[in-house]
């Protein structure tokens, strides 16, 4: 698997989607998460809360393979 690939396809899936829903809040979100699913408005927020978390350790992981590497 190709890293430096995937972190520059993730950088510009992540610059289009706070490019085309700027506006949007975490609340909107949620909701637009529970109404598509047909998920209670906590399992949404939980849905969100996790995929937060999942973007956080992929950038950590990343931000120490930099380290690593810069060494």
């Amino acid at each position: 698997m190709n890293w430096d690939r995937i972190e520059d396809n993730w950088k510009q899936i992540k610059g289009n989607v706070s490019e085309q829903w700027d506006d949007l809040s975490e609340d909107q979100l949620t909701s637009r998460i529970q109404e598509t699913y047909g998920i209670t408005d906590d399992d949404a927020e939980g849905e969100l809360t996790d995929w937060q978390q999942r973007l956080s350790e992929i950038e950590r992981v990343r931000d120490d393979d930099a380290a690593r590497t810069a060494n």
